[in-house]
């Protein structure tokens, strides 16, 4: 069974609060401040932002938030992170070829995974620097859905196998290795 949000928020709060500060980027807060830059976001890279992904970055502060070995902000403003990661200077390219894949984005990194969404299906992605065949295969339909399974594996060390069941994704590579 996946954790709900709620319960993933709850069970990191409970494991990592105790550390006193050592360890906030393991929590997951409740956002106490307005998105600022959502339109400049869109505007920039050119995508709308919609569904659970919207939904979860307006409650949750992510701007020093990893869950598990997924990092999401590392300080700093997330959203202008994401803007960073995905304009491309020549230097942080992570598409082949001089123009981002229209409505892909980088929203997490992981060693050595970079987690995509598509703004437009939703759907999930992982890819390596090492370009393969799972690079265009999901690793879950939705994003609500990608971070209950993140959790769930971290909080509940539930089988990479029942990771790819709950998902149904077509690239179980991703699974077998976080």
């Amino acid at each position: 069974m996946l954790l709900t949000i709620k319960e993933i928020e709850v069970e990191l709060y409970n494991k990592f609060s105790p550390f006193q500060g050592e360890m906030d980027d393991l929590i997951l807060r409740k956002r106490d401040t307005p998105v600022n830059n959502l339109e400049k976001l869109e505007s920039h890279l050119h995508v709308k932002l919609k569904g659970s992904f919207l939904s979860f970055i307006m409650e949750y502060n992510l701007d020093n938030f990893s869950l598990g070995n997924i990092s999401f902000g590392t300080g700093g403003d997330y959203l202008e992170k994401l803007i960073y990661l995905n304009e491309g200077d020549g230097f942080n390219n992570w598409w082949e070829g001089s123009l981002r894949p229209k409505s892909i984005i980088v929203i997490a990194l992981s060693d050595p995974y970079t987690i995509l969404l598509n703004t437009v299906t939703g759907m999930i992605y992982a890819i390596t620097s090492e370009p393969s065949v799972n690079d265009d295969r999901p690793v879950a339909d939705d994003f609500e859905l990608f971070i209950r399974v993140v959790g769930s594996l971290f909080l509940k060390e539930i089988s990479a196998q029942d990771a790819i069941k709950f998902t149904g994704a077509t690239n179980q590579d991703f699974w077998n290795n976080i």
